[in-house]
């Protein structure tokens, strides 16, 4: 696919936009261990109503709290909403990424099977495919081999949402892995992301911590 094309489309999609990690920002998932329960329980149409709002939002909503606050039953949620065909198209890929706010195996299976059946195309798929890769991030390194794969991706969009990912995990072989990366890498975009990614990583106080 054409950059431009790309490019345009995750212009709509600012939950992607402020997801990019920088050099001085904290980790997306750091205040995540596990999702836990809505301090106030809501029915299911307060809760689908409460995720609607943080997936559908234009103004600057912090998406990652929002979403652990309301727990697990947050991901049951965005389940349905990705698989339900009246879902709009960017509310969907936003919910994809969101599943790795509120990490649950129900979700992580979706992202898993999604990674796999898409694989390697180029296509208007890779949206969906750098989303899962961005959301798998938040369940930690035991997801790094598979992320990892995608730097190699020949779309770029891919492989900035693979280092954007594996900027969230605590390996010590995700460092050599990006800095491996950036080494041979074209793409101005993806290296940024990349060099983001590797000063974070490398200025944290233990890079090797697993969560």
């Amino acid at each position: 696919m054409k950059r431009a094309t790309l490019t345009a489309l995750f212009a709509l999609l600012p939950i992607w936009g402020s997801a990019v990690p920088k050099a001085t920002a904290a980790p997306r998932y750091k205040h995540l261990s596990r999702p836990r329960s809505a301090p106030n329980a809501k029915t299911p149409a307060q809760l689908e109503a409460a995720v609607r709002t943080l997936l559908e939002g234009y103004e600057p909503l912090d998406v990652g709290h929002g979403m652990a606050e309301l727990g697990a039953p947050a991901a049951e949620v965005l389940l349905r909403l990705i698989q339900a065909p009246s879902t709009p198209e960017l509310v969907r890929l936003r919910a994809v990424e969101a599943l790795g706010y509120v990490p649950t195996p129900a979700g992580q299976a979706y992202l898993r099977e999604t990674v796999a059946k898409i694989g390697t195309v180029d296509d208007e798929r890779v949206f969906t495919l750098a989303a899962a890769l961005r959301a798998l991030g938040g369940f930690g390194a035991s997801e790094l081999p598979s992320v990892s794969l995608f730097l190699e991706h020949a779309s770029p969009v891919v492989r900035e949402a693979a280092a954007a990912g594996m900027a969230q995990m605590r390996s010590d072989t995700v460092l050599p892995a990006l800095q491996r990366r950036l080494a041979v890498e074209r793409d101005s975009g993806v290296k940024e992301t990349l060099s983001n990614a590797i000063s974070r990583l490398a200025a944290a106080p233990n890079p090797a911590v697993r969560r």
